[in-house]
């Protein structure tokens, strides 16, 4: 779904994984990476490397 609904381009893509996945806008370096991560066509796979990844980061991760 995110694909069909936000896969018109590879920027939208970014700004809204970001965005409601953490609240925030991507940073230049990040933008980057993510898009090249991407590569040139946009799939299901590639998308989910990305949901991964935004998983992956400490601002997701509760240290107690």
């Amino acid at each position: 779904r995110l694909i069909s609904d936000h896969g018109q381009s590879k920027e939208e893509l970014v700004h809204y994984l970001f965005f409601y996945g953490l609240g925030r806008e991507a940073t230049e370096a990040e933008k980057g990476m993510i898009l090249e991560m991407i590569g040139d066509e946009i799939s299901a796979e590639n998308v989910e490397d990305v949901l991964w990844s935004l998983a992956m980061l400490p601002e997701f991760q509760l240290i107690y």
